[in-house]
């Protein structure tokens, strides 16, 4: 933890991957907008990644996270996900509207609907034209929070209702493609 804003929540944060013993990768977060139940409204990760030796770390991608809607456990239940290239945000690799519909008691996703864009406009909305694709998942974990079963529904379509702002509502899945 880098640093802690003044009630007690963690605003930036490192995370670092070793394999054998050396560097792999280094995540740097900060969280923004924390409401007064310590919940982040807006993230951003800048991802490092180094060489086969450790060293000569580069910036290797870059989120930001708009969590929209949490529940009484602090789960995240909606939220817009932009990937890009790096932390110039010159090229956006995609975006994902989730929506996670069931977690189990520790918090770990059962449902999920994730629409994967290609585009957004000048307001940060998904194009709706741009869509690469809408999964449908479900999970089935253990006691100790592992995934031992994953369904994946792939779709070609899919609606976003719009409830307080542009596509923040139900993902509606259409034309079905395949399972996983």
């Amino acid at each position: 933890t880098k640093m802690i804003d003044y009630t007690g929540n963690v605003a930036e944060q490192s995370v670092q991957v070793f394999v054998g013993g050396k560097l792999a990768t280094r995540r740097e977060i900060k969280n923004f907008d924390i409401n007064s139940r310590g919940d982040a409204t807006i993230q951003q990760i800048t991802i490092f990644t180094t060489d086969e030796n450790g060293e000569n770390e580069g910036v290797t991608g870059y989120q930001e996270i708009r969590n929209r809607e949490f529940d009484s456990e602090h789960n995240v239940k909606n939220q817009k996900v932009l990937n890009y290239l790096d932390d110039m945000k010159a090229v956006l690799l995609d975006v994902q509207e989730i929506r996670t519909l069931k977690f189990d008691a520790r918090g770990n996703a059962l449902k999920q609907l994730i629409a994967t864009y290609a585009e957004v406009d000048a307001n940060g909305d998904v194009v709706d034209t741009s869509i690469l694709d809408c999964k449908d998942i479900t999970n089935k974990v253990d006691s100790f929070g592992n995934a031992y079963e994953v369904v994946i529904k792939k779709y070609l379509d899919a609606d976003i209702a719009d409830v307080a702002g542009v596509n923040d509502g139900d993902i509606v899945p259409l034309e079905f493609s395949g399972i996983q």
